[in-house]
């Protein structure tokens, strides 16, 4: 715990975030932290019982004393096997719980960043961080309380029966053990270097490979296979090269530890068979502390890989900390009216190394108006609409929604107030019918079918073979462009919201269904507040706005 401290002061968000949940667990740590020194009282005493096996059994001719210790041995060592069994079947769930929780509260936070915070993490390079940094945390963070606890029980009752045995013989032996934390000190530095490498490396091919994978089809027809297979070659080359710099620094940290172990051991059997010869020590004691000294070493090297992990731990936590958002204010409302009006005031934002794209805009929008707004391409239209949804923060000014800055508002409430028809909608790969339900868990299916009727899909859903009730696939490569926006807007009137958002809502779809658009938006939004991001003016009964010089300006159109 004096690690994670440690680590607590310079990367609190994540380090509280495990806290957290190792407090909600401290009864059951406890429970196993018993029961572990229970289980390292059992293996401290062992060598003692063979050690008197043998000096006062074997050597005696003991028949009464050698049954009774054999009982004894053999009792112990049952209960100790089955301690171990309990331990790490419940070690094993607890760990499991806990990463568990880890991750599903690390990836919910990750949905607080804004848009420009998924413009530059890759998606392999996030699955990284939630599959292996998350896991190295939560394996240190429950590891190092169950390992130092165990390690430095074990170590303190060895170090003390090998000085009931001999003294001298204990000081000697514990002289030989700074001597592998000296030798191991530099090494520290490269291994966290090493590891980082290795984790951005091994990140870089996992998004190289999701990327290739989603965009195949295209990939294909401009018949850059072999490019990208040369491409992950190139990457391949640069992960084996991190690989194995880090399995060199790691073979010489392992290796260390081994080759003092063996001086050590060389070391005591030479002087503890000059007592033994002197008759200083008996054979019995000489063979115990030769145990007791391998009992040291097994938790001064669960110390020692601790430290070892110390590197990777911090490289992790690093990674972790960056993708997390700073833990938001107190949103001061938690409801919006159902008629809420909207109003921009001195808003200005630019993209970061970019020239400013909005600036000092003023712009109010009543309730229940439909606003077109148009411009030339990357003008700052669809950057109005993600400041509107918070996905974006405005350089200065503010948004308000029912009169309450947008940045003071609970974001499910926004979620719940604001509808968005997307230019290029998301269809994940489940059924049509999920999709749709996404956005109402308890809508029938004549409702469903009513939807789809509307946006002019029903027949289209006929043809499937199982209905709606048809898996989709992945990013809805089996629907045509504008199938896949249909469900957008099939979505929005099922969610019904008192503000919906479009996005040029017609850039996919044929002639026909854009004349029948407006009508559709006028029937089914009747009572929303429409805002329409759209090149076309055929939207009647509408209010014209043109970004323009970075300023938004109202014009009349026939």
């Amino acid at each position: 715990m004096q690690v994670l401290c440690k680590f607590s002061v310079q990367n609190n968000k994540i380090i509280g975030i495990l806290k957290k949940y190792l407090k909600v667990e401290i009864k059951s740590i406890l429970l196993l932290l018993g029961i572990s020194m229970i289980s390292s009282g059992i293996v401290v005493i062992q060598p003692y019982l063979m050690q008197k096996l043998i000096d006062e059994a074997f050597l005696l001719k003991d028949m009464e004393l050698f049954f009774y210790l054999v009982a004894t041995i053999v009792s112990i060592g049952v209960m100790g096997i089955a301690l171990s069994i309990y331990l790490q079947y419940n070690y094993t769930k607890l760990s499991i719980k806990i990463l568990f929780a880890l991750r599903i509260d690390i990836f919910e936070k990750i949905y607080l960043n804004h848009k420009l915070f998924f413009q530059k993490y890759k998606s392999g390079d996030l699955l990284s961080r939630l599959q292996g940094d998350i896991t190295e945390l939560q394996r240190f963070g429950v590891d190092s309380i169950f390992g130092l606890f165990s390690a430095l029980f074990g170590l303190i009752g060895a170090i003390i029966v090998m000085g009931y045995y001999d003294i001298t013989l204990c000081l000697f032996a514990l002289i030989l053990l700074p001597i592998e934390f000296y030798l191991l000190k530099p090494i520290y530095p490269k291994m966290h270097n090493t590891t980082k490498a290795v984790r951005e490396s091994t990140a870089f091919i996992g998004s190289f490979i999701i990327e290739s994978l989603r965009y195949v089809n295209f990939i294909k027809k401009l018949n850059q296979v072999e490019t990208r297979k040369e491409n992950l070659n190139n990457l391949q080359k640069f992960n084996k090269e991190a690989l194995l710099t880090q399995q060199r620094v790691q073979i010489i940290f392992t290796q260390i530890p081994i080759v003092i172990s063996l001086l050590s051991r060389v070391a005591l059997i030479l002087f503890g068979g000059y007592k033994v010869i002197k008759n200083e020590l008996s054979i019995g004691e000489l063979m115990a502390f030769l145990t007791y000294f391998s009992m040291v070493l097994s938790p001064v090297h669960t110390i020692l890989g601790i430290l070892n992990n110390l590197p990777k731990l911090k490289v992790s936590i690093d990674r972790l900390d960056v993708i997390i958002p700073p833990k938001e204010k107190t949103k001061q409302f938690n409801t919006v009216s159902q008629n809420p009006v909207i109003e921009f005031e001195n808003l200005s934002f630019s993209y970061p190394s970019k020239t400013t794209l909005l600036k000092n805009l003023n712009l109010k929008i009543n309730y229940g108006e439909k606003v077109i707004i148009t411009g030339e391409n990357g003008i700052g239209k669809s950057t109005l609409i993600d400041i509107l949804l918070n996905f974006l923060e405005p350089l200065s000014g503010r948004v308000l929604l029912d009169n309450k800055d947008t940045k003071k508002i609970e974001t499910k409430v926004i979620q719940n107030t604001i509808g968005l028809v997307e230019q290029e909608p998301v269809i994940f790969s489940t059924s049509l019918k999920e999709n749709l339900l996404m956005v109402k868990k308890d809508a029938s299916e004549n409702e469903l079918f009513e939807v789809l009727e509307k946006v002019g899909l029903s027949n289209f859903v006929n043809t499937l073979p199982n209905n709606i009730n048809t898996n989709m696939s992945e990013g809805g490569a089996n629907l045509s462009g504008g199938q896949k926006q249909r469900i957008s807007i099939a979505r929005a009137i099922l969610k019904n919201p008192a503000i919906i958002l479009f996005d040029e809502p017609t850039s996919t779809l044929d002639k026909d269904f854009v004349s029948g658009i407006d009508n559709l938006i006028d029937e089914c939004f009747a009572n929303s507040t429409k805002i329409i991001i759209s090149h076309h003016y055929c939207y009647k009964n509408a209010r014209y706005l043109k970004i323009e010089n970075k300023k938004i300006i109202e014009f009349k159109h026939e």
